[in-house]
């Protein structure tokens, strides 16, 4: 009879909606949107996130991660659930000093400094540890995947040995070379610096001090940039498996351009292959702009042959202008007013006779361009010998002049006449000033207010180039454009 009577009672209670509270109790309930509330917990978290959390929230991390980082959005970012959802087991984890971020399984993570507390997931196939159990201090795993960049693990003073892989390759930014930037993508550098194939691999990334300047180089597919003072570095341990040499002590290899280095004041001997010589723009003939390819110079100026060659570039104070001329097949550009500048020590080794048109006139800059980006532009227009007649080739270069004053209502020009040292200083101070007036009186002739321009003239004074050359007195007779 008892026994009837309590398989009764336990019948009715299991149909009892009391019962059905119980049951579901039991069962795991949704993530909180991070972990900060169970940051003092010793117990793991077994809860269940959907779509919609996984999309929400932020990263700091990868493998452990901030306290107050998404509970969903790290699992997915972890590879602990998919991005449609799923059951995860939080872990509580001791706090850290550095927090590197990546970016995997379609989530980017930031990097993080000190935070207070953090958490993990367990794996789907391993025991969840019991409550009570002490937290780790430590990271339950070594990192695999290499941090998109190193500026949380610069001031450890640890090395990372991660790996790369070809999507980690293909993403970021760098800057420097042998030795980048801490905020540079490690993978991208890796291959930069020729440690591992476009296909990825295993690499060691030893923390450096900050450096003044970080000169950029185009090598094994990647182009570096030119950075100055940053605080924290890194460079790779090992020898690189890339043909192009990179080391952190010495550079070897020419940078793209003397940007970075044009304040140093010391002579930069580096070596330019032949995929060098062909990247790039040049501003000016023998002394060129700081910004001007290192390498397709060192050709312009005959200081290597066309397989490249081993260069010492040495730094010169700015320039007013930079004259272009076509040399040893390559042209380079007229350039106004520049803060820095380079030329090669010792003797070119390869000499030719400058090509240039039969008048020897340099090569006209853009002129819109000129006159927007600095305010001036030189005009190499031809007049008739000895006259402030205008010749026909002239028109293209004052058509363009016409169209920028007609672009812009309000621009007003200057227009600055020059010579060159041939003849008497009066006759060529009269000149330059009938020059200027001819190509005022063009500018009129289609429609410009003469209200909008006005004239000078300098004669001889002011030579940019060497009078003691053909190329040299060509780029003297010149006109130069001003924006008022």
């Amino acid at each position: 009879m008892a026994r009837t009577f309590w398989l009764l009672a336990a019948s009715l209670f299991l149909s009892s909606p009391i019962s059905s509270a119980f049951a579901q109790s039991s069962a795991p309930s949704a993530c909180p949107d991070d972990f900060a509330a169970f940051a003092d917990s010793t117990a793991p978290l077994i809860c269940v996130c959907d779509a919609d959390a996984v999309r929400r929230g932020s990263v700091w991390g990868m493998d452990v991660y901030t306290a107050d980082s998404s509970i969903c959005r790290s699992a997915a970012h972890a590879g602990a659930i998919p991005r449609r959802g799923g059951t995860v087991t939080a872990v509580p984890e001791a706090g850290r000093t550095s927090y590197p971020g990546i970016t995997r399984n379609g989530i980017s993570s930031s990097n993080y400094g000190s935070y207070g507390s953090s958490f993990r997931f367990a794996r789907s196939d391993a025991p969840a540890p019991p409550a009570g159990a002490e937290r780790s201090a430590a990271p339950v795993a070594v990192v695999g995947p290499c941090p998109d960049d190193f500026s949380a693990l610069a001031e450890g003073g640890e090395t990372l040995t991660c790996t790369c892989d070809g999507d980690s390759i293909a993403r970021g930014a760098v800057w420097g070379m042998g030795i980048y930037t801490a905020d540079s993508s490690i993978c991208r550098a890796a291959l930069h610096a020729g440690m591992i194939p476009r296909n990825g691999g295993q690499v060691s990334v030893v923390p450096e001090p900050g450096r003044n300047t970080y000169p950029g180089v185009t090598r094994n597919g990647v182009t570096s940039s030119n950075y100055g003072d940053y605080g924290s570095s890194f460079r790779f341990a090992g020898e690189p498996r890339a043909a192009t040499p990179a080391t952190a002590t010495a550079v070897t290899v020419c940078p793209d351009d003397f940007a970075a280095l044009a304040d140093s004041g010391e002579t930069l001997a580096c070596t330019c292959d032949a995929d060098a010589l062909a990247r790039g723009a040049v501003w000016g003939t023998d002394v060129y702009t700081a910004d001007s390819s290192i390498c397709r110079a060192a050709l312009h100026a005959g200081m290597v042959a066309r397989n490249g060659g081993r260069v010492s570039v040495v730094p010169e104070a700015g320039r007013n202008a930079y004259p272009g001329v076509t040399r040893n097949g390559v042209s380079s550009n007229n350039f106004g007013g520049y803060g820095a500048s380079f030329r090669f020590a010792g003797e070119p080794v390869v000499r030719s006779t400058p090509v240039r048109a039969p008048t020897a006139a340099p090569v006209q800059q853009n002129i819109t361009a000129g006159l927007r980006e600095r305010g001036q532009v030189d005009l190499y227009i031809q007049f008739r010998l000895n006259s402030a007649e205008l010749e026909l080739s002239a028109a293209a270069s004052l058509q363009e002049l016409a169209n920028v004053l007609k672009n812009d209502p309000a621009l007003r020009l200057g227009l600055v006449g020059h010579t060159d040292a041939t003849g008497s200083p009066q006759h060529n101070l009269t000149l330059s000033v009938r020059r200027a007036e001819s190509v005022r009186n063009w500018l009129m002739s289609q429609g410009i207010s003469p209200a909008r321009v006005q004239v000078d003239g300098r004669g001889p004074n002011e030579p940019i180039a060497d009078n003691a050359t053909e190329f040299g007195r060509a780029a003297n007779r010149r006109v130069q454009a001003l924006r008022l």
